[in-house]
């Protein structure tokens, strides 16, 4: 899985599915897009065909908006990690 994101510090949209995939110790590759650049839009439409992060790539699977990627992993989980997992939902 690809996780393509924005800077944490200044897009707190692509902080929130980093941040909880993290937490629940799923294996992921980050790629981060630097925003405020003349070729960021270029690197983002790479991955996301909405042109926005954070994107999540897995296979032929492409999620770009960060609830979507946090209601992507909480379908199968066990009754406690949903718990744990809707606490960044």
């Amino acid at each position: 899985m690809l996780l393509v994101i924005g800077n944490k510090n200044s897009s707190s949209w692509s902080l929130r599915p980093w941040l909880a995939m993290r937490v629940l110790g799923l294996a992921f590759e980050e790629q981060r897009v630097a925003l405020y650049t003349p070729q960021a839009k270029q690197e983002i439409l790479r991955h996301s065909p909405a042109g926005k992060v954070p994107v999540l790539v897995d296979g032929a699977t492409v999620v770009w908006d960060s609830l979507a990627i946090l209601l992507r992993f909480r379908t199968g989980r066990e009754t406690e990690s949903i718990a744990q997992f809707d606490q960044y939902v």
